[in-house]
């Protein structure tokens, strides 16, 4: 019998070939209309059709690369009712959910070999010369995700129905790499393939560069940068990428461009952003000369990271839109999640408003062509099929030009309530369970939408208007009765959003019953800002006409202050206040109010804070009086990566 196609169910084939053709397969086998099928001794599946087509399906080689007589190239419906009619011929109920779970890392180099192809095999251990972390997950369908590609194992034991999300789409060195990284964490978790020793950042030129430029601007500040700044950060980034330093390389570019907002007097900018910027440049220089098995150097760096990936026909489900402002342009982002890898990729467009047009709203700019001649609407609510993109390593999607770049697009449904973890959690105990071993934000890959979830709601609660924040916020209750939060500030690019989103909560479009967005974890609670919601239909509030304007309570602030974050918060500030104008230029009184500050984090419990903040005043006083001003630029270092990581905490 051959189990690697008994395992394969609707799922797996719709990975495998495409939606249409498992739908058609389903109701032609359900209507009698199923191929006459034979097995040889070898292996080899026959499937004959009443008008006489023949699908051959032999052991070990892709269904897309299987012969059928009916002359399609690549995938057909022949091959794939074949598959499915399978396990009921051979008298066995074998399906991806009653398989054991199993490890790739099991099939050995004869296997892999034989799959593959010498030319992949040689393709990864080319990856290894400059290291490559992968994070496995063992089970019933194992997956590997690598640095820009996921691989997933849909049939045990074999990797010919191994399904990779690149150009390729089996048959790749990414498979290649998976396999070995199975090996090395047969548990799952996180395995480095490595065969070369890279220098640290502290013996790298091009990165003790990128560290000077970090520690010139906080002596500096943002208002003091000259053209020439940021001419020097494009040259670091250029050396860093030549490192193959990705993570590295993206935070340059977004130090540039926040500098780039600064003197364009964008809204973009923020001393915020600046400030954490730079502690992530410390925080992971630091871990990757410190290097452990848990977070190696590779890890933290982004070595292994292609900074832009062409993918396979990729079918994405949306997770709803956001639109924004910046002067006189208008942009909007798009939140889309691969079903069968569970990650989540954005798509971004702006529009430049001419002079004396009036500003369009969100429902608006929902009816303007977002990718070839589909609408953000249409992108933004719908389920997406296309066979030409480009993923950069952050998780910006660029769709193809022209018709080899057509989107086809149709209604979500209820996709939502079938997505994967991490994407999709039953609840709100398990998605912050998986939240316990990941290292601190500022070590993980770079990705623009890794706090983007979907969370389940069985009731809502305490819809009220904050007038004074300008705040939406509600209380969620998932399944098993754990309450979270969900906040939706009011702006001016989507200024009936707020509407939406209060007349669906209080059941405008019946019961909700899960809702998509952005997730954080602030002072004990889970607050969620929603970009999309899921009742009777999906509700995009940012894109959706206002029908109704609900009379809601006028709410506010829920208790008093935690006294902890009120520290963090005065320290963030003046922390923010010293970068945007440099250590050089700050009043005469700062280094006083940050031993004010000091003193009151120790009161706090805050001693190790306290004592970074205390060397920082110091430091400040003698640098103006003749000591190096770097030396007063990391002891700000310091002090913002601590309070950094204490408010990711708190």
């Amino acid at each position: 019998m051959r189990a690697d196609l008994a395992a394969l169910g609707p799922e797996a084939l719709v990975a495998l070939s495409n939606l249409g053709f498992v739908k058609k397969a389903v109701r032609e086998l359900a209507a009698g209309n199923g191929p006459a099928l034979a097995e040889a001794s070898d292996g080899t599946v026959t499937g004959s059709f009443a008008d006489g087509v023949v699908a051959t399906l032999p052991p070990g080689r892709a269904l897309k690369d299987a012969p059928c007589t009916c002359g399609a190239v690549g995938h057909c419906r022949h091959k794939v009712m074949v598959a499915l009619a399978y396990a009921p011929w051979a008298g066995t109920t074998a399906a991806p959910s009653a398989v054991a779970s199993w490890s790739p890392g099991d099939l050995d180099d004869d296997a892999v070999l034989a799959a593959v192809g010498q030319r992949s095999v040689d393709q990864a251990r080319r990856w290894l010369r400059s290291g490559l972390v992968v994070t496995v997950s063992p089970g019933v369908v194992p997956v590997a995700q690598l640095p820009s590609n996921t691989v997933r194992f849909l049939s045990p034991d074999s990797l010919a129905h191994a399904r990779c999300d690149c150009v390729l789409g089996h048959g790749c060195g990414h498979v290649v790499a998976a396999v070995w990284a199975f090996r090395l964490a047969p548990g799952g978790g996180t395995a480095e393939l490595r065969t070369t020793t890279r220098p640290t950042p502290d013996d790298d030129t091009a990165f003790s560069e990128t560290r000077a430029l970090g520690e010139a601007l906080v002596v500096d500040g943002v208002v003091g940068t000259l053209p020439a700044f940021t001419a020097g950060l494009r040259l670091a980034a250029d050396g860093l990428a030549a490192q193959r330093y990705t993570w590295m390389v993206t935070l340059v570019q977004d130090l540039e461009a926040q500098l780039v907002a600064y003197h364009a007097r964008s809204a973009r900018y923020a001393p915020a952003t600046i400030t954490r910027l730079l502690v992530e440049v410390e925080l992971r220089a630091r871990a990757a000369a410190r290097g452990s098995s848990a977070l190696p150097a590779s890890f933290v760096l982004g070595s292994g990271e292609a900074l832009e990936t062409p993918l396979d026909k990729l079918r994405l489900v949306s997770l709803g839109a956001q639109v924004g402002s910046d002067g006189r342009e208008r942009s909007a982002r798009v939140l889309l999640v691969d079903p069968d890898t569970g990650a989540v990729l954005v798509v971004e467009k702006a529009w430049q408003v001419p002079e004396g047009d009036p500003f369009p709203t969100g429902p608006e700019l929902g009816a303007r062509r977002f990718a070839g001649s589909v609408t953000l609407a249409q992108v933004g609510r719908g389920r997406i099929v296309t066979r030409v993109a480009k993923r950069r390593a952050n998780g910006l999607l660029g769709f193809g030009a022209g018709t080899a770049g057509a989107l086809s697009v149709a209604p979500v449904g209820d996709d939502w309530l079938t997505l994967p973890e991490p994407v999709r959690f039953r609840s709100v105990r398990r998605m912050l369970a998986s939240w316990g071993d990941r290292p601190p934000r500022a070590l993980r890959p770079r990705h623009l939408a890794e706090e983007v979830h979907v969370l389940p709601v069985a009731a809502v609660r305490d819809v009220a208007w904050d007038a004074g924040d300008q705040v939406l916020s509600a209380t969620l209750v998932d399944p098993e009765g754990t309450a979270f939060r969900v906040a939706r500030p009011w702006r001016t690019a989507a200024p009936g959003a707020v509407d939406v989103l209060a007349a669906a909560l209080l059941g405008g479009q019946g019961p909700v019953r899960a809702v998509a967005g952005a997730v954080r974890g602030r002072a004990g609670a889970v607050v969620l800002e929603p970009t999309a919601l899921l009742a009777d239909k999906i509700v995009v509030p940012d894109l959706d006409e206002v029908a109704t304007r609900p009379s809601l309570p006028v709410g506010g602030r829920q208790g008093p202050a935690d006294p902890v974050d009120v520290a963090l918060q005065a320290v963030s500030s003046a922390l923010c206040e010293a970068v945007h104008a440099g250590l050089r230029a700050v009043p005469a009184s700062w280094p006083d109010r940050v031993d004010a500050l000091a003193g009151g984090a120790a009161a706090r419990g805050l001693a190790t804070l306290g004592a970074a903040l205390r060397a920082l005043g110091s430091a400040v006083r003698a640098a103006r009086a003749g000591a190096p001003w770097p030396t007063a630029a990391r002891a700000w270092l310091e002090a913002a990566a601590r309070v950094t990581l204490l408010q990711e905490q708190s």
